[in-house]
């Protein structure tokens, strides 16, 4: 019994962690003791009085996030982690999710179980009824940390098509929803002989193509403004949905598959890259809990959810595809393929 009061304890009080890891982040605490740094030196760097600052770094102490060395203070390894410009992508997680219209909707999650229904833009707080698409329109600083976040994913993401997928015949491919072309850039520097596309909203393509241009792959590389509801470029060997579907529910699913299946010629291939809930083999147990609360926050979010296979075989076949399969990859991605429907 006592360690059941110490673990629930310990869940109960988790947000209050997760949110000075936000102010660390925001402090930039992993950067300023990135070397043994002194509390009033950092007090300065960070513009907080030295003795609220030291009421964090305890806290962050007790996590292993800091360490005192006599009279100064150095990030751990841990620590290191949640520098801004740490490739794991982690400080950019935490400022995502402890958004405050991220965590007013986490507020409502009965609300959501119970009518299934985001909760984004539906809490009282200022989104005055937004989706979270829109509210990130809105906020420049917080859609660019939402876009470097999502292209912290690309070279993943290309590792697990190379894992994955047949690439041998494929000579040109369309990333569906691809943000700044991480995963793109990624998958042409390994591919010599592949061409790709990058379609998305507007103002997500302007960012792509100088991304494509910086890494050099003007002729290679190139970008389409798109809605993916209504049309994506056609006629390409194969096309990529990347973390997309877990974003919209079924209906509107349905509604992006059948677009991309419109603009696949019968020899083309689809490759939508999820995390499934029940791919083989199993995921570890910290794995799953940790994609069983990524659930719940399409859920809240946006009113969608993480899918088993059998639900993105379903998908596929009311939007016209065949039957799908589904690979594990040593990434942490899966790879569920499938082929227009009647296709060789």
């Amino acid at each position: 019994m006592d360690d059941d009061l110490t673990a629930v304890a310990a869940m109960v009080s988790g947000a209050w962690l997760t949110l000075a890891l936000r102010a660390m982040v925001r402090l930039r605490i992993a950067e300023l003791a990135a070397e043994p740094v002194g509390l009033a030196e950092l007090g300065v760097a960070s513009g907080c009085p030295p003795e609220r600052l030291a009421r964090l770094l305890r806290v962050l102490e007790d996590a292993a996030l800091v360490r005192r060395q006599g009279a100064a203070w150095q990030v751990t390894d841990r620590g290191s982690l949640l520098a801004l410009d740490h490739p794991a992508g982690h400080a950019r997680r935490v400022l995502g999710q402890t958004w405050a219209p991220t965590i007013a909707a986490w507020s409502d999650l009965s609300g959501a179980l119970q009518d299934g229904e985001r909760r984004f833009g539906r809490v009282d707080v200022p989104t005055d009824g937004t989706t979270m698409w829109e509210a990130l329109s809105a906020s420049p600083p917080e859609l660019a940390t939402f876009n470097a976040q999502m292209a912290s994913r690309g070279q993943a993401q290309a590792d697990a098509l190379r894992e994955a997928a047949d690439l041998h015949a494929v000579r040109s491919l369309v990333d569906v929803g691809g943000g700044r072309g991480s995963l793109v850039a990624a998958l042409l520097a390994g591919n010599p002989g592949l061409t790709a596309t990058v379609a998305d909203r507007p103002d997500v393509v302007r960012e792509a193509a100088a991304a494509l241009t910086e890494a050099g792959l003007d002729g290679r590389a190139d970008v389409d403004a798109v809605d993916f509801f209504d049309a994506v470029p056609p006629g390409a060997d194969a096309y990529v949905l990347a973390n997309i579907l877990h974003d919209w529910g079924d209906d509107e699913c349905v509604r992006i598959l059948r677009v991309v299946r419109a603009a696949m010629p019968d020899t083309s291939r689809l490759w939508v890259l999820e995390k499934v809930l029940d791919a083989i083999p199993p995921r570890t147990d910290r794995e799953a809990t940790d994609l069983h609360l990524h659930d719940l926050h399409m859920l809240v979010l946006f009113g969608a959810a993480e899918r088993t296979q059998g639900e993105y075989a379903g998908l596929l076949a009311e939007a016209g595809f065949g039957a799908s399969t589904c690979r594990r990859t040593s990434t942490g991605w899966d790879l569920v393929e499938a082929r227009p429907l009647g296709a060789a």
